[in-house]
């Protein structure tokens, strides 16, 4: 159902006579401002206008810049991706019938009226801010201009440019990151996320309510179980419910904010009274400490790279780490931020170390890094206002989001930032104790998801002498938005000259005639020979669906032509992001602990006498609809115990004793499966939990599943349930949720490989039934496993050979 709505005013008590507005109807709101007396004040609109009340009626006072990005196209495809949209732009009312918002700075602007102090500024090597104000005002306008970040500004009605009333020279400022005063609605401060959060107050009032804030605080505060001290917490956020506020604060360690919870009296300007000592689980907060207790080394960076400038995070263990992961974020329009999350958590307790880079397409330092388009401040300093103005006029887009890079623009992307950052971490910043010899294979892994997770599969593919190994979750494969590939996903200037050469005469719209540069697919020949761990998710967006998974390994390959180093998953039922099943998830993380130490361990022995730490494997379950995956051994978690079990309970209901006596043990002491009624329920499983196997789901809903052995298997039996198969022979022990809801009163087919060390089966599956979906209705119905379908090893011996298909690659 499709639902509307509408914006109604009355200038009497009769809401009778209330009615819409004729001139500004709601369907072409974006963002609007009531005051605190329920007035509606300003109203910016899906092109970016903002419509100002005043007496007369309602006024244009311009266009908000970064709004207008893309056009109502853009916009439209946004609110498809997210229909509850955030405030970004329009923040509040001025008296003088403007507005205050948040856009990039304009060329004919004036300097602002605040601006970070020189000692708070980062700044990269070769750049210099001024130490006088009067010069560090105009300088740090400069930058703006260059880098095009954006700013608090007061849209004035006079239809003059925004005056910029809070800058920063590299970072932008966001509308979460603004302070209105409750009382007047005027901005009073601003907190910005550069290397780390900072808040700047525009009053004198808020300046004592920070310095009240940040003095008050408990010495220690509880986040969950975890006792963190307050030392070098600062205040980033409040949000105010009469006087009961939610404060958020930096933490030197974590990456989310410690959120603490006050009473503020109203007759008081200041103080504040902290209730109690307990951290709260809000929004964009903290949920544990787990990374406050390893206490990790955290630093932050700006990279030289060309011209430009790189932000980047390192986080160490104590002792140093013995490795070294490249975390790349989801964007691009995402950024990392200071401090450690969970899964840096979790990688440090394991000896490895941490490095997040903010590469060209990063959110948070500006409209020209955002999009990909290279420049920094340096452009400013040296050609000065003039020659930046015709920079910025004379920049082309086109609505499908591809940027047509002029000369004077660096011809790089975002693996040049990635690939310094990694050689600067080796070899100036040394965090693996020395830089590492000539001609040796570093020990690094890359990994990421979305677009992070299209990074790391063309890092392992062309920073072959740096990346060991890669790890892509949920990686695109195909352009995010319109037809062709945007500035953004350029991954290096080889890359960039080979787009430009393929699209030349072309016009936007359409197959991008430059996607074999960009799509994972297209690198699969390369891939094959990388380390390469591949996640999916079944119910992903289309972004994250394609080719290359098949072109790796197409389906019906010779097992022995599947890629050594490659494995593959694709957990069933799960969206973006996954997290919807917990076993699956477990499994993720499991495969990646023993993914990340089986290869990076043996070249971190000559780290400096460090090690790595992993846990062993345990088998929980998971719901797989496709898989390409090595031959794993470990233990098993109870739920999946129980699993096994139950086709052993199952096999003897439905064929008796005598046929479930025929399966071979998988536990080493008495009460081994056989042995009478406590079957099960004694003994120590000691078997290999699977084989090499590959998990595919054909368009008809037909399951293929596919098993390699080391050697020929001895009393192979295969049981079929309504949920699992099971594979079952001397020293094995194979479960599988099934992918598909098997189809009634089909049998389990079977062909042997020619090796003789293999077979396929085919399960005859219902198309539309998923995995997730067959387990709630057979837990709804019965939740007891019976064996449906058996295949025994003299069955087996008759099983006719499939002749598999030979790989073809282009050379």
């Amino acid at each position: 159902m499709e639902v509307g709505w509408s914006w109604y005013s009355v200038d009497t008590g009769d809401v009778v006579d209330a009615q819409e507005d004729p001139e500004l109807p709601t369907s072409l709101w974006r963002e609007a401002v009531v005051s605190k007396l329920g007035i509606l004040e300003a109203v910016m609109l899906i092109n970016g206008t903002v419509q100002r009340r005043t007496p007369e009626g309602w006024r244009d006072i311009g266009t908000i810049q970064l709004a207008a990005e893309g056009g109502e196209a853009a916009f439209a495809a946004s609110v498809a991706a997210q229909p509850s949209q955030p405030r970004q732009y329009l923040l509040g009312a001025a008296r003088d019938f403007g507005a205050y918002a948040v856009d990039v700075v304009r060329a004919d602007a004036t300097e602002p009226k605040a601006f970070p102090p020189a000692a708070d500024l980062m700044a990269p090597e070769g750049v210099t801010p001024p130490k006088s104000e009067a010069e560090l005002a105009a300088w740090v306008l400069r930058q703006c201009l260059a880098r095009e970040t954006s700013a608090l500004v007061h849209i004035t009605a006079d239809g003059s440019a925004p005056v910029p009333l809070f800058a920063h020279p590299f970072a932008d400022v966001t509308a979460n990151g603004v302070w209105l005063d409750p009382s007047s609605e005027v901005p009073e401060a601003v907190m910005v996320e550069d290397l780390r959060p900072k808040v700047y107050a525009l009053t004198s009032a808020n300046a004592e309510l920070l310095q009240s804030l940040s003095r008050g605080l408990p010495a220690k505060v509880l986040l969950g179980a975890v006792s963190l001290s307050t030392e070098g917490m600062e205040p980033m956020i409040v949000e105010r419910h009469g006087e009961r506020w939610l404060c958020y604060f930096s933490h030197p360690a974590l990456s989310e904010a410690v959120v603490l919870p006050a009473f503020k009296k109203a007759d008081s300007k200041s103080t504040v009274d902290w209730l109690g000592d307990r951290v709260l689980p809000a929004r964009g907060g903290a949920l544990n400490g787990a990374a406050a207790t390893l206490q990790p080394q955290v630093e932050s960076h700006r990279l030289r790279v060309g011209s430009s400038d790189v932000p980047v995070y390192l986080i160490l263990p104590p002792g140093g780490a013995a490795a070294l992961t490249v975390r790349l974020h989801e964007g691009p329009n995402q950024r990392d931020r200071w401090g450690a999350d969970g899964m840096d958590a979790w990688l440090i307790s394991r000896g490895y170390g941490v490095l997040k880079v903010n590469f060209r397409g990063s959110a948070g330092f500006g409209r020209r890094w955002r999009t990909g388009r290279t420049g920094s401040g340096d452009v400013a300093e040296e050609g000065g206002a003039d020659d930046l103005t015709q920079l910025l006029m004379g920049r082309q887009s086109s609505t499908d989001g591809v940027v047509a890079v002029k000369e004077h623009e660096e011809a790089e992307g975002f693996l040049d930032d990635i690939a310094a950052a990694v050689r600067w971490a080796l070899e100036e910043r040394k965090v693996l104790g020395g830089i590492p010899a000539p001609g040796s294979l570093p020990p690094v892994a890359v990994l990421g998801s979305y677009f992070g997770g299209y990074a790391a599969l063309h890092a392992a593919h062309r920073l072959k002498d740096l990346i060991a190994c890669a790890v892509a979750v949920a990686p695109v494969q195909r352009p995010p938005a319109g037809s062709w590939w945007p500035e953004s996903y350029v991954p290096d200037a080889a890359t960039r000259a080979s787009a430009a050469s393929l699209r030349s005469g072309a016009e936007a719209g359409g197959i991008d005639p430059a996607r074999e540069v960009f799509e994972p697919a297209a690198m699969a020949k390369e891939l094959r020979e990388a380390a390469l761990m591949l996640v999916e998710f079944e119910r992903d967006g289309p972004d994250a669906q394609g080719d290359l998974m098949e072109s790796l390994a197409p389906l019906g390959c010779d097992p022995e032509e599947w890629p050594t180093s490659v494995q593959y998953v694709q957990y069933a039922g799960e969206g973006r992001g996954g997290g919807m099943v917990k076993q699956s998830m477990l499994d993720m993380y499991r495969r990646l602990d023993g993914f990340l130490y089986r290869h990076l361990s043996p070249l971190a022995a000559a780290t400096d006498g460090r090690s790595l730490l992993h846990e062993s494997f345990v088998e929980e379950g998971p719901f797989i609809s496709a898989s390409l995956l090595p031959a794993m051994r470990g233990g098993m978690s109870a739920s999946a115990k129980n699993i096994e079990l139950g086709f052993e309970q199952g096999l003897r209901t439905s064929y008796g004793d005598q046929v479930a006596a025929s399966l071979p043990q998988l536990r080493s002491a008495a009460g081994g499966f056989g042995e009478g009624k406590e079957s099960g329920k004694a003994g120590k499983r000691k078997a290999l939990l699977a084989p090499s196997n590959r998990i595919a789901v054909r368009q008809d809903g037909t399951i293929e599943v596919t098993v390699v052995f080391a050697e020929e298997p001895e009393g192979l039996h295969v049981l079929l349930s309504e949920v699992w198969v099971h594979l079952r022979s001397k020293g094995m022990g194979f479960t599988l949720a099934l992918p598909r809801q098997p189809k009634k009163g089909q049998a389990i087919r079977a062909f042997r490989l020619p090796s003789g060390r293999g077979f396929v089966f085919e399960i005859a599956g219902e198309s539309s039934i998923g995995a997730i979906e067959n387990y709630n209705g057979w837990a709804a119905s019965s939740g007891r496993a019976t064996v449906i379908s058996m295949l025994k090893p003299e069955d087996l011996s008759r099983a006719p050979v499939m002749v598999p298909a030979t790989i073809v690659l282009d050379a």
